[in-house]
């Protein structure tokens, strides 16, 4: 019997041990869950906060390439407008080139105007000188002797000699003059 309570002892013993064994292994199967269910929590707001983070990487990733297609638009604006500023410049120099152009063509036609205006006073003043010196015979009665000396004759030539002012070096100088500057007008 005695046997028995030793058995029995023994018993209760490992079974205290098997209660204690469980027991702890109870808190940590408990412990081991509480902390599961932490992980758990941590591990659903980790994926909820890459939701989030990928959510505003999508948005910055948009709203970047959305400041990228207006950057080249307006890369694009400024390239043209450079372009169109570059014409336009060119097309002022141009302009101002001409403008000399004419300046120095209108200069050169004045001049040559003036030289006109001074030649033909200068074959009017020589005409004038003439005319006077034909007046101042005329006036003393030489015609009188003409009349007698040549005839008809004389009073024709001085006709003719008026007739045929076209053909004097001048007039030809005036009428080419005329022609050049009617082409220079066309050209323009």
């Amino acid at each position: 019997m005695e046997e028995l309570f030793q058995y029995m002892k023994t018993l209760r013993s490992q079974i205290n041990d098997v209660a204690d064994e469980a027991a702890k292994l109870s808190v940590e199967e408990h412990m081991q869950c509480t902390t599961m269910q932490a992980l758990q929590k941590d591990l659903d707001s980790a994926r909820e906060e890459t939701k989030l983070l990928k959510e505003e990487i999508h948005r910055t990733s948009k709203l970047k390439g959305d400041i990228c297609v207006q950057m080249l638009e307006k890369q694009k604006k400024i390239a043209s407008l450079q372009f169109d500023s570059c014409t336009l410049s060119q097309t002022c120099e141009l302009m101002q080139q001409e403008r000399l152009s004419l300046s120095r063509k209108l200069v050169d036609q004045s001049e040559l105007y003036k030289r006109l205006e001074q030649e033909i006073s200068e074959q009017l003043r020589k005409q004038q000188e003439f005319m006077n010196a034909e007046n101042f015979a005329l006036g003393s009665g030489e015609i009188l002797v003409k009349e007698k000396i040549g005839g008809e004759k004389a009073c024709h030539d001085d006709a003719d000699h008026m007739e045929n002012h076209s053909e004097h070096p001048m007039f030809d100088r005036m009428e080419k003059f005329k022609e050049e500057s009617s082409l220079e007008i066309n050209q323009v």
